[in-house]
């Protein structure tokens, strides 16, 4: 897998992994199959609590099979909670994982793991606008969201850690273009601030990822549109999971690892969800539903 950003990556790698390294491939690849259109309606952030459908049904476990740095292969399993149709946690095997609080407007206001992070939602009216992040331990991250009318425009992260007792402070931007509700384009800027005049240096070396789709509805569309909108912002060259419909090919072009691409392949059940995505390398996901 390809490694762009290694440094952010182990910034965000290092401060999730309690709770999150079963929903995210971290290097970018596109592998989740997943993806988001708001809870009971979502425009520009403004989808609901989640956990029902038109379909009357919920996305309830995620199975992975997927290589680890080592090139074995590892499998996980993913929970999602409800009490009332309403997502409210997700746990792995070993019973960890995020709560998610919503507030009276029926919208995420926090996500937490005890003692691991705890991460407060701020909205413009319904629109979702920042994220601020405490990791136990480590430091905080901070995610202002961008919207152009309905569509995700731009993500900003800007991460204080302290590694090895020293501070450091880094940038991670995305833009993005959308057609037909999909996010077709991914533009990543990296860059660190300086420790002694607090000068932000953008790396010159961007990475521009391209999407293509298919026509069915992704897992993650059961869900609240903010819960995706705060896991795309993770990492680099993940926003496709904030798109209608589910990714079938990738190509991420960058000066350091010149073009890759990665295509995906799909099994759906009878109501047009995917209940499978594979890769060509073995790499799957196999998602389970039930009917309310």
């Amino acid at each position: 897998m390809r490694k762009i950003y290694s440094f952010f990556l182990l910034v965000l790698i290092s401060a999730f992994s309690l709770s999150c390294s079963s929903l995210v491939d971290y290097d970018g690849d596109l592998l989740l199959g997943v993806n988001q259109n708001g809870g009971s309606g979502g425009n520009g952030g403004s989808g609901s609590g989640g956990g029902s459908s038109m379909t009357g049904k919920v996305l309830v476990k995620m199975t992975s099979h997927t290589l680890n740095d080592a090139g074995q292969f590892e499998d996980a399993t993913v929970t999602f909670n409800y009490v009332n149709n309403r997502f409210v946690s997700y746990t792995d095997e070993a019973g960890n994982g995020l709560n998610i609080e919503y507030n009276s407007s029926n919208k995420i206001s926090r996500i937490s793991a005890p003692g691991a992070v705890n991460s407060v939602f701020t909205y413009n009216g319904n629109v979702l606008s920042k994220v601020t992040s405490d990791i136990t331990g480590f430091g905080n991250l901070e995610t202002s969201y961008t919207f152009n009318g309905a569509n995700l425009a731009k993500t900003v992260i800007i991460s204080t850690v302290s590694l090895f007792s020293v501070s450091i402070k880094s940038y991670l931007e995305d833009n993005y273009e959308t057609t037909a509700n999909n996010i077709t384009k991914d533009v990543t800027k990296i860059g660190l601030y300086d420790p002694t005049t607090g000068d932000l240096i953008i790396s010159p070396d961007a990475a521009t990822s391209s999407y293509g789709y298919d026509a069915k509805f992704a897992p993650f569309s059961l869900l609240p549109k903010e819960f995706s909108l705060y896991f795309s912002s993770l990492s680099p060259q993940t926003g496709y999971i904030n798109s209608l419909n589910n990714p079938v090919n990738q190509t991420v072009t960058d000066q350091a690892n010149g073009t890759a691409t990665a295509t995906i392949t799909y099994e759906y059940d009878t109501d047009n969800y995917a209940t499978k995505a594979s890769s060509s390398d073995g790499e799957y996901y196999i998602y389970q539903y039930k009917k309310l």
